[in-house]
């Protein structure tokens, strides 16, 4: 779970908290996992249908290690780059 939410647990570091919440309700049942803000909810609808949510609000746990082509080009040239 932690790997899918950006995080990974480093050897010897401390392991990061991970907070899951499970919920009974009228429609079905509900599985959440977060970590920092990030967050995975499992919806089980009448038990016949499995609907996964996925809510990021701190970008940040998420690295990009490498800038766009396009990025590059726009860059040498001068132009300014927009990410949509």
């Amino acid at each position: 779970m932690m790997k899918y939410l950006g995080r990974r647990n480093l050897a010897g570091a401390a392991p990061d908290e991970v907070i899951s919440d499970y919920r009974r309700r009228y429609e079905g049942i509900r599985v959440k996992h977060s970590v920092n803000y990030n967050s995975v909810k499992m919806y089980n609808k009448s038990g016949s249908l499995l609907r996964i949510e996925t809510t990021i609000n701190n970008t940040r746990d998420f690295k990009v290690f490498q800038v766009p082509m396009m990025m590059k080009a726009n860059r040498r040239h001068g132009r300014r780059c927009v990410r949509a």
